[in-house]
């Protein structure tokens, strides 16, 4: 599974990054964006999951 999100339709609200801090971060260039740093495990693919579930955006598709 590989966690993308769309720049487009992230408002930034943090919400993936609260759920999953240990995959999503935010970008370091433009602070109001959300980032997949991280390579899901089998520790982190349930909140990856749950993080996807709760974008207000549905910026975050799992491929």
């Amino acid at each position: 599974m590989k966690p993308v999100i769309d720049r487009e339709f992230c408002i930034g609200c943090g919400r993936c990054v609260n759920v999953c801090p240990e995959v999503f971060r935010w970008e370091p260039v433009i602070l109001a964006k959300a980032e997949v740093y991280s390579e899901v495990n089998d520790s982190t693919k349930e909140k990856v999951e749950n993080a996807a579930k709760v974008c207000q955006t549905q910026a975050i598709t799992l491929e």
